[in-house]
């Protein structure tokens, strides 16, 4: 019996390590996140707001891969963009990316996503929209970690 429980006790601590281990380097992953916007398409304008499609790229400068390696259990729920001067609100695109795989040192286009901006933040922001937006943006991606939430900023 002391054999047993030894063996168990052994193949629970190294459970936990592995998935400590784990976690960190998820971390670390996810704050050396570069995000971008590669295209903006299919625009449509009214009175309250301006939809639009677009593609992001993702690119994981670390050594660390996300994704498969981590069981899935890392999914982006929300974009949200900023005026990179000022720090105003621009725009939100609702997400639930679950399938992501951004393996280490490589780059991902996410395409497609649905962004809505409030005609409101476009005239508080012309200033932005009159220069280079990838220059004045600042991404914010909401990514849910086995549970828990985490912000990654673009900059």
């Amino acid at each position: 019996m002391g054999l047993f429980k030894t063996i168990f006790m052994a193949g629970a601590a190294g459970i936990t390590y592995y998935s400590y281990n784990k976690y960190v380097a998820t971390t670390k992953s996810l704050n050396s996140i570069d995000v971008n916007i590669d295209n903006i398409h299919d625009v449509s304008i009214n009175l309250q707001h301006i939809k639009a499609k677009i593609d992001l790229k993702i690119s994981n400068p670390s050594v660390y891969n996300l994704g498969v390696s981590t069981f899935d259990l890392i999914s982006i729920t929300e974009i949200q963009f900023f005026n990179k001067k000022n720090g105003s609100f621009i725009g939100v695109a609702k997400t639930k990316l679950s399938k992501v795989v951004i393996p280490a040192k490589e780059s991902i286009k996410l395409k497609n996503i649905q962004v809505a901006i409030p005609v409101q933040s476009i005239l508080e922001n012309t200033n932005f929209f009159l220069g280079n937006a990838n220059e004045n943006l600042k991404i914010v991606l909401i990514f849910k970690v086995l549970g828990k939430e985490y912000l990654l900023n673009s900059e």
